[in-house]
């Protein structure tokens, strides 16, 4: 998906939030790029994971924060809460 329209949102991220970022960011990246390559390979390895026929990938598919640790459910659901 590389539609470029120039139109720009902000996004709100926690301090630890932003540092994860910046230590997995190249230097010289964008957010916006790095994001970008995350969703994409995120996208990848859920379709993998589809192919393979993995019991859990229609979990993952349906509540794709689970595969990131610390981003399930109940701790979204806190999260979600104290914003």
């Amino acid at each position: 998906m590389n539609i470029k329209t120039g139109k720009r949102v902000s996004v709100s991220v926690s301090q630890e939030t932003k540092g994860l970022l910046d230590s997995i960011k190249h230097r010289g990246q964008s957010y916006d790029g790095l994001l970008h390559e995350l969703a994409a390979r995120w996208q990848r390895a859920k379709e993998e994971e589809v192919k393979k026929g993995n019991p859990g990938s229609e979990a993952i598919k349906d509540n794709p924060g689970t595969m990131i640790k610390g981003l399930d459910n109940d701790n979204m659901n806190k999260r979600n809460q104290a914003d």
